[in-house]
């Protein structure tokens, strides 16, 4: 079963960059009821699986009238009150037996590299403590370098606000534990996780 959640999270980006290149956004409207097909499309099925209290992932099939246009997507709902946090990670930056100190020097001296999503959520897991119940990709990156082109801030470290001229918003967890969605540029001074 663990297995399972965690290949159909995997699949969770390139089903949002697939759907977010071929029809407009696709808006749940809330927790537990059928989103809303966009125009030319058909809500084919919705199978909502509840991974924790307050957390729902959604398999999503969409077709045109054809029925040769088939679109699947997998989206993850979070209630606002679901005592769940958000975790930034990148390849390296969580180990065995380090310290938020210890992370704090990685980050600053990060190498970009490749990593399953599942390997950074054990190394998160056997780093911290904490159980990961449901992990994905986050953001766009450089296909030579492997760096993300967005901002990328963890446990409060910045390792960039930027990459390439990217200048895309950006989803942050501020200190206070509040999340918010904001724009390029916009001060960080209060943010612990951004991607």
């Amino acid at each position: 079963m663990k297995t399972s959640v965690f290949r159909k999270s995997l699949c969770f980006l390139l089903a949002i960059a697939m759907m977010r290149a071929m029809i407009p956004a696709v808006a749940a409207e809330q927790l537990g009821r059928a989103i809303t097909a966009p125009s030319g499309l058909y809500l084919i099925s919705q199978t909502d699986y509840v991974i924790t209290s307050g957390v729902t992932e959604s398999q999503i099939l969409l077709n045109d009238a054809s029925g040769e246009q088939q679109v699947a997507g997998f989206l993850t709902t979070i209630a606002p009150n679901a005592k769940v946090t958000f975790k930034a990670s990148y390849n390296g930056y969580y180990t065995e037996g380090s310290t938020p100190a210890s992370r704090a020097e990685v980050a600053e001296h990060l190498t970009w590299g490749m990593a399953r999503t599942t390997d950074q959520a054990a190394a998160y897991e056997k780093a911290t403590g904490d159980k990961v119940i449901f992990a994905t990709n986050g953001d766009y990156y450089n296909m030579q370098t492997l760096q993300p082109l967005g901002y990328l801030i963890m446990e409060g470290n910045v390792v960039q606000t930027g990459n390439g001229g990217a200048t895309e918003p950006y989803f942050a967890v501020l200190k206070d534990g509040s999340f918010v969605i904001r724009d390029y540029g916009v001060d960080h001074s209060d943010v612990a996780e951004a991607i």
